[in-house]
Parts: structure tokens; sequence; C-alpha cells
């Protein structure tokens, strides 16, 4: 039986733990995935992704109104990324392209590690928006919801982050 978020919660809320347990192990890889690609870094990923959950955990003693779980977790995974690139002044580090080995076609690797290259130089609200839209499979509207932003201001906002990521790659590869 695959219960919903909402009644999961308020489960949760009414102090049964198996229903947080159940919504930690729902979302734990998606808020941890996202936080990885926001800071390229697996360790202080895993620490974001512990923050989130016991800040959830937490708020059972001073239970809020949380109309979607899933854009909850997002927007507070969010907000502690944020603070984190602000904190250490590091918008990411370059332990996505050192970690991240791939066999094959070694023209089709140099192109890949020049996108992830240039997908880690791109600006924190653009490299956030195409995390949520590419990676994490959010629509225009619960990227909206999550950023705080009109759907067209998303729309905008990804048509910026592709154009930005297409210059900062091109420019990449021109330094061959």
């Amino acid at each position: 039986m695959n219960l919903d978020d909402d009644v999961l919660l308020r489960r949760f809320q009414n102090g049964d733990h198996n229903a947080f347990e159940t919504l930690f192990h729902r979302y734990k890889d998606q808020t941890y995935n996202f936080a990885y690609r926001m800071l390229g870094n697996k360790e202080t990923a895993g620490d974001i992704t512990q923050e989130v959950f016991m800040k959830l955990f937490n708020s059972q003693k001073n239970p809020t109104q949380i109309n979607n779980l899933k854009n909850y977790l997002f927007i507070l995974t969010r907000n502690l990324c944020l603070n984190r690139i602000r904190d250490t002044k590091k918008e990411s580090s370059l332990d996505l392209i050192a970690e991240e080995k791939s066999v094959g076609n070694e023209i089709s690797n140099l192109k890949l590690l020049k996108l992830k290259k240039a997908f880690i130089r791109l600006e924190s609200d653009l490299k956030e928006a195409l995390v949520l839209k590419e990676y994490q499979g959010f629509s225009y509207k619960e990227i909206s919801e999550i950023l705080g932003l009109s759907v067209s201001a998303v729309k905008s906002l990804l048509f910026r982050a592709r154009l930005r990521l297409k210059e900062v790659y091109e420019k990449i590869n021109s330094k061959r």
C-alpha cells in the first residue's frame, strides 16, 4: 500500500515515526541528488540531505502547514544549498568531474567533461533552474513554487540558463 504524502505527513505530525521513515526513504535520494547537483560535492550534499530531514523531523514539535511536501523539501534543500554556497563563497568543486570516470569513446568523454565544466561555471540561479527541470523533472509550475517565481519567469530563467550553458560550453571548447 503506497500512502500519499499528505496522509504520511499527518501521521508523522501525530507521532507516527514509521510515517517519517517512509517519507525519508521516499525523498532522500531526490533531495541528495538536488543538493549534489547544486554543490558538486557528495559529502556536503549528504550533510544538506541530513539537515533537511532533521528540520522536517523537528517540525513535529511545531507543525507548520505544508501544502506540498515534495515542494517543501526542495525549497528547504534549495535554501540550505544557497546558504552553504554563500557561507563558503565557493559555488562548486571539481569533485563532480574528478569522481565520475566514464569509459568508452574518448571524444564523447571529452565533450561530457567540457559540458560538466560549463555547468559548474553557471551562476547558481541558472544552475538551480536547470537541475530542477532537467535532472529532477519538475514541471514549470512546480519550479515556480520552489523558486517563488511566476511560471513565465521560470521559462525565461530556463531559456537564459540553456543559452548561458551553451555560451560557456562553446568558450571552453574554443580554448583547445
